[in-house]
């Protein structure tokens, strides 16, 4: 696992890491390794990450459509606005 130091997140500079998180979803709560990108744009920290989940893994059952179904691994993708302690509202 990486950690960014605050001198590897100037403005427009970025680094990748990798932060365990617990993802919920209908109840389950699984713990997981998520990639992600951190780049700095002023006073704002800007995630991007992008992650596998599997439906059955949440017990979700797959729904089906005439000639549609639904695959079993599905991709999560994110960005978020990260906002220092003192911007929060």
């Amino acid at each position: 696992k990486e950690t960014l130091a605050e001198d590897d997140l100037r403005v427009g500079k970025g680094g990748r890491g990798m932060a365990k998180e617990t993802f919920k979803i209908h109840g389950v709560a699984r713990s997981m390794d998520v990639p992600g990108t951190l780049t700095r744009q002023g006073d704002v920290l800007l995630l991007q990450a992008s992650f596998k989940v599997l439906l059955t893994d949440y017990r979700i059952e797959k729904p089906s459509l005439v000639g549609f179904e639904l695959a079993d691994e599905q991709v999560v993708t994110l960005t978020a606005s990260l906002l220092p302690e003192k911007s929060r509202p």
